[in-house]
């Protein structure tokens, strides 16, 4: 029988880390954009820290699935999660695209089963996922913000 009271829990658990992350990680962009912005290559360093924030992130869940097994399809579920949310960012160049997905590439191949063909199927979705993400950026624009009446990352509506 399932247990939904462990679904429950695991859910709001879910819940909160996606959105803490989520700030987190906007909070993290506007201050390293905000410390940087004077300096000759202040937007490749904002990209370069959101990346290594996410790939630490990432690192700590595996840890953490070590840790806690009990617990680890949530903690693959969560970097996973902290791996992709950097692609949807739009305002970076193909080549960073290309580290993120590499990152996610490797997250994949070491925590599966390279003789499985479910495997090479989400293999194929992966990629299948970096192209879409790379030849149809305008899709990822953020539209709902701009439908809005909000700019992204602003609490302030755009005048």
């Amino acid at each position: 029988m399932f247990d939904w009271h462990n679904w429950i829990v695991e859910l709001v658990i879910a819940i909160f880390f996606i959105s803490g992350f989520v700030v987190f990680y906007n909070t993290l962009d506007s201050w390293l954009t905000h410390k940087f912005i004077n300096r000759a290559r202040g937007k490749q360093y904002t990209r370069i820290g959101l990346t290594c924030f996410a790939y630490v992130m990432a690192a700590f869940c595996l840890l953490a699935e070590n840790w806690n097994p009990i617990n680890s399809d949530a903690y693959m579920n969560w970097a996973l999660y902290v791996l992709f949310v950097p692609v949807l960012d739009r305002d970076v160049s193909r080549l960073e695209n290309v580290v993120r997905f590499g990152g996610i590439l490797i997250f994949w191949t070491v925590n599966n089963n390279l003789a499985a063909p479910i495997y090479w199927v989400s293999l194929i979705a992966l990629e299948a996922i970096m192209v879409v993400t790379n030849l149809f950026p305008h899709l990822l624009d953020r539209s709902r913000c701009s439908r809005s009446g909000y700019r992204c990352g602003s609490p302030s509506p755009s005048g």
